[in-house]
């Protein structure tokens, strides 16, 4: 397994400023954590970096959360009320089960694995509730698998395939078919009959992927971080990104302006805004035309010369960049052991 980013590196996000995807040299004995599910939402959810699991990430282990974050304006409390930048890990007041982290603009969220959310930070909308400096479970949401954290608003997809949303909503990225803000869960629109295997949140938008590998797209569809070409209009309820139809997607993740979706083969698609080369392309593109993603990258020493090609297996959207994380694959379709 390989890390490869790209994107504005301005703040040192990437270690450089690069529009094509590159190796990151110093990740290159990286290991995906068996790929869980957890993995990649501490991925999307705060960069793994940021957030700590004390734990040896195995399903049914006991796990505490810390964190690491900019603490100044008391935005992120976590579990304790403090004024200053925290730069040590440090563990939550409330210890929980955790299944799932996410973070967001100014707050953060947790799923447990009895099926529960909790939140802290600043909550949205910001004069709806004071802001929460200890862990709360959010009341009338249960029995949720998955969870996903956009800048300013929330998804929580239940064990009965209802996805349920909350926070700001001045795009329609809740789903809910209008643009008025919650301070509590709200049902999603126009995805009965479907069943959903993953989810993800970005800056103002969302999506959500079915089990038998569709893209449906909603929210702010300014730069075309929908994907629905050269309609770059907002959404108030989810759409289905035809575009991607036929592509066997299995994972997207949102970023701030852009979105990115992975394939079962390997291969990448992104669109939306392309400034600062965050959509992989080479060049500055702002699209809301899905294309693929080019990985060109030198074959691994392991590959001793041998024909292959590099297969994304997960891909992770910031704010101003994207981090992607392939498998250099051979002719035959097998994997090159790490």
């Amino acid at each position: 397994m390989e890390s490869c980013s790209h994107g504005d590196g301005t703040r040192g996000a990437l270690w450089v400023t690069l529009r094509r995807p590159r190796l990151r040299a110093s990740l290159a004995r990286l290991r995906p954590w068996k790929m869980s599910r957890l993995f990649r939402r501490l991925l999307v959810g705060g960069i793994v970096w940021l957030w700590m699991i004390r734990a040896k990430l195995m399903p049914g282990v006991g796990m505490s959360m810390v964190s690491v974050e900019k603490n100044r304006r008391r935005r992120m409390m976590v579990g304790r009320t403090m004024r200053r930048d925290i730069v040590i890990p440090q563990r939550c007041a409330l210890m929980l089960h955790v299944r799932q982290v996410a973070a967001g603009g100014t707050h953060s969220v947790v799923l447990t694995h009895d099926g529960y959310v909790w939140t802290w930070g600043q909550p949205w909308p910001p004069g709806d509730i004071k802001q929460i400096s200890t862990p709360v479970r959010l009341q009338g949401l249960e029995k949720v698998r998955l969870i996903a954290v956009g800048a300013f608003h929330n998804l929580a997809l239940r064990e009965d395939g209802m996805l349920w949303a909350w926070g700001n909503n001045e795009y329609g990225q809740l789903g809910t078919g209008d643009t008025q803000p919650r301070s509590h869960p709200d049902p999603v629109q126009g995805l009965s009959g479907l069943t959903l295997a993953d989810i993800a949140a970005g800056g103002w938008h969302s999506t959500a992927l079915t089990d038998d590998g569709e893209v449906y797209a909603w929210g702010r569809g300014e730069h075309g971080r929908l994907g629905f070409g050269d309609d770059k209009s907002s959404k108030m309820v989810p759409q289905r990104v035809q575009l991607l139809d036929g592509e066997d997607i299995v994972q997207v993740s949102c970023g701030g302006t852009h979105s990115v979706a992975c394939t079962r083969d390997g291969r990448m698609f992104s669109f939306g805004r392309g400034d600062h080369g965050r959509l992989g392309y080479g060049k500055k593109v702002t699209t809301g035309h899905p294309m693929e993603v080019p990985i060109n990258l030198p074959p691994p020493k392991k590959a001793n010369g041998a024909e292959g090609h590099w297969s994304a297996k997960l891909v992770a959207c910031g704010g101003r960049h994207t981090l992607a994380i392939a498998s250099w694959t051979d002719e035959t379709g097998q994997l090159l052991p790490n």
